[in-house]
């Protein structure tokens, strides 16, 4: 079998640790329009164009994330999302999502990963979007420090 690998990009905002960028508490309500850059400090983390001129019906992309974060307050829970939009500047619609619970003593440096794939697109510009928020359970607070990362490849025909 055989595929044809039509597009793929990094986004690596950040390789490394660095001083932290503190995670909003959500939920965060956004609606598909939203400019991704005004929703709320911290939520925007990272982002993704894929492009192809010509694309066959039966294809996917393939998204890997990583955010590595640390707990500075308390005890609680991040949920990383992943929104797609077929423009460059709006939040989209969520199309996957994890959550990683943390601690702010011993273990606080954490890793999360989200993979996932979207499957039979039919534009040849998509646009995604990651973030991260705080579940809003009890005073907690994190930050993400890095590294974050976003790769996205687009394949097809997948038979």
């Amino acid at each position: 079998m055989s595929v044809l690998v039509f597009d793929m990009k990094v986004s690596v905002p950040s390789s490394g640790q660095g001083p932290g960028v503190p995670i909003p508490v959500g939920f965060i309500s956004t609606t598909p329009t939203d400019d991704k850059y005004t929703i709320a400090d911290g939520f925007f983390q990272a982002d993704v164009g894929l492009y192809a001129e010509f694309f066959p019906l039966n294809n996917r992309i393939v998204l890997t994330a990583m955010l590595g974060v640390l707990g500075t307050g308390g005890n609680g829970e991040i949920i990383v999302k992943l929104f797609k939009s077929l423009d460059s500047t709006s939040i989209g619609v969520e199309i996957a999502d994890t959550r990683i619970g943390f601690e702010s003593g011993l273990e606080r440096y954490y890793t999360i990963e989200l993979q996932t794939a979207d499957f039979n697109t039919d534009s040849s510009f998509n646009v995604y979007n990651l973030t991260a928020e705080l579940e809003p359970i009890e005073e907690t607070s994190a930050s993400v420090i890095g590294p974050i990362s976003l790769v996205g490849v687009f394949y097809g025909p997948v038979l």
